[in-house]
């Protein structure tokens, strides 16, 4: 991609750029219901996974397990999620959604998607599906090395 003045940027400095308004935006978007970006997503990855051991939401986040136990700690705090033994495995713990924190999710989920959308206002709706979807493969492939 080129700008205006005809020189074409690296895909990593567009990813970082972006990367770096989406975080401030969706930082303030959260600010009401006292979340950070890292816990938003692991609640979005509980929304779609449903129940998932604490090991594995760590490891579909990329976050090590110290950060991941510190994390859990505050969303079981705020009532947002539940974490019980397994009982497949004694060790382990299951990490699920409680109803308060799927109804936060929603109303939180409405204004990042809203900071989402101010951000990429100059792409058609078309567009903006076909970034995601690119993206998405992009993690995919690097979620399937990392399991490999």
């Amino acid at each position: 991609m080129s700008n205006n003045m005809g020189e074409r940027l690296p895909m990593g400095f567009l990813i970082t750029t972006l990367s770096h308004e989406f975080r401030t935006r969706t930082t303030a978007a959260l600010e009401p219901y006292d979340l950070s970006t890292r816990e938003f997503g692991l609640l979005v990855r509980l929304l779609h996974h449903g129940t998932l051991t604490q090991s594995k939401l760590g490891q579909l986040h990329h976050t090590d397990r110290t950060s991941m136990v510190s994390c859990i700690d505050d969303l079981e705090a705020k009532g947002l999620v539940e974490r019980r033994r397994d009982p497949n495995d004694r060790r382990a713990y299951l990490v699920s959604l409680t109803d308060h924190g799927r109804s936060t999710l929603v109303s939180a989920g409405k204004l990042v998607e809203e900071a989402e959308r101010d951000i990429t206002a100059s792409l058609t709706d078309r567009q903006r599906e076909d970034v995601r979807m690119l993206l998405t493969r992009a993690v995919s492939d690097i979620q399937s090395t990392i399991q490999a």
